[in-house]
């Protein structure tokens, strides 16, 4: 497989090193030793074959494992992948239906149409321009969301964790979503804000909801920069900057973020602290990504792949509220509060680069 798969896995701490000292297991199937050493690798072109059909050759189909050196990752969605999770589903719904089951008919009868919708193809949408392999597919999201299960003990301490940070009067209806990316994102990827900025921008967010948001609103504050932090309680002593902002709001902030100071997974080895290990980095980043699905309005920087997966997650209904809005700040209507990506190849985008050199 792929060199990242191979190599121990630096964002863990446990012995074992891989995915697994913090997340679930991605299939209950344990594979033995002995199915190892006698096991069939799929050549070149069965390899081909199987991406492009999902069929392993049919003297090998009864065999519970199989291998397959996939060096380099796959870039395109396999053809019958969505025709294939839909038998399987269904075979699944069909045991259900078959077995003395603790679903009723009508239960059955919307799993089967929520089975259904894995063959709905997603338009290209032209009003987002910011993409990636898989950002407007609903299997992708779904895979995504399935893969990033903590496992017991990290999902009792996200848990905990979550109730520490939002009160009991907290309404995700009523709440603006601030995810702030900071530190190693602003030296080359994305310009960045001020705090005074992204309050700026808090203000207009509640102007254009708010009906909805009706008085006053929870912002919801989660970053990586500590500098971010200290910002934002330098920004709470000036009460001139704070009676700019046109609504009483009220921070909701992570107490126990550790903070790591950079947003590549990369580098969280070189930012470990005291006790802190590469797991509670992990801990404290799926932390932030679901106390952003708390809330109701968001913004955000989407030159980070963090950021859009938020939105992505808001938008296929992952989010607290009863209904989700997001904006990425490229796409924002005040020039001020407008940010280019690196890569971004607008007239405006590179009229700024030009500007600074």
């Amino acid at each position: 497989g792929p060199k990242f798969i191979r190599d121990p896995w630096i964002h863990s701490s446990c012995d074992r090193g891989d995915f697994q000292c913090f997340f679930a297991p991605i299939t209950p199937c344990v594979v033995r030793e002995k199915e190892l050493e006698n096991l069939y690798m799929l050549q070149r072109s069965e390899q081909r074959k199987l991406f492009k059909t999902g069929n392993i050759p049919k003297e090998h189909e009864e065999k519970r494992i199989v291998g397959a050196d996939f060096v380099l990752r796959p870039q395109r969605t396999p053809a019958t992948l969505r025709k294939n999770m839909l038998k399987l589903m269904t075979e699944f719904i069909d045991e259900l239906s078959n077995s003395k089951s603790q679903y009723s008919t009508s239960q059955l009868r919307t799993l089967r149409r929520a089975a259904k919708l894995v063959l709905t193809e997603e338009p290209e949408d032209p009003s987002r321009p910011y993409n990636y392999f898989g950002a407007r597919s609903k299997v992708h999201h779904a895979a995504t969301f399935y893969t990033m299960r903590p496992k017991a003990f990290y999902a009792k301490k996200l848990r905990t964790a979550i109730l520490a940070i939002f009160p009991k009067d907290f309404d995700p209806n009523r709440s603006l979503g601030l995810p702030i990316r900071a530190s190693d994102k602003c030296i080359k990827e994305s310009e960045c804000l001020s705090f005074d900025q992204y309050m700026k921008l808090m203000g207009q967010i509640w102007k254009k909801n708010e009906g909805a948001l009706q008085g006053a609103a929870d912002i919801v504050l989660t970053s990586e920069s500590e500098q971010i932090l200290a910002e934002k309680e330098k920004y709470e002593t000036n009460a001139t900057l704070k009676s700019l902002v046109p609504f009483d709001y009220r921070f909701i902030t992570n107490d126990g973020d550790v903070m790591q100071g950079t947003g590549n997974p990369n580098n969280f080895a070189a930012n470990l602290i005291n006790e802190t290990s590469a797991d509670d980095i992990m801990l404290s980043a799926i932390t932030s990504l679901k106390t952003q699905l708390k809330a109701g309005f968001s913004v955000g920087n989407c030159c980070s792949n963090f950021h859009n997966l938020i939105f992505d997650f808001l938008r296929d209904g992952c989010g607290a509220a009863e209904e989700n809005w997001s904006q990425c700040l490229q796409e924002n209507e005040d020039p001020e509060l407008r940010v280019c990506c690196q890569w971004t190849k607008t007239d405006e985008c590179l009229k700024k680069k030009e500007s600074k050199k």
